[in-house]
């Protein structure tokens, strides 16, 4: 992924020429769009979406794994007093 800034754009701007920033989100740009000076989204490629769909898929693969470990909540109890003392 690119390195470079995000470049602000108003709302009307970004609408206007979606089609040129859809080019340049490919070239490696990444822009914030804003709507009466405040940022209400951002325009990015998809690429930085496999991050996150890396981190949800190893949030699932955890979350699956709890529930196939069968300890009671007395156990967990136990080991956190434990820890304590």
């Amino acid at each position: 992924m690119s390195s470079m800034k995000t470049i602000q754009i108003g709302a009307f701007d970004a609408k206007t020429h979606f089609s040129e920033l859809l080019q340049d989100v490919i070239k490696g740009k990444s822009f914030e769009i804003l709507r009466r000076g405040k940022p209400v989204a951002h325009l990015t490629s998809i690429r930085g979406a496999d991050n996150f769909r890396v981190a949800r898929e190893a949030l699932d693969y955890f979350r699956n794994l709890r529930r196939t470990i069968a300890v009671s909540r007395a156990e967990v109890r136990s080991w956190i007093n434990e820890g304590r003392s």
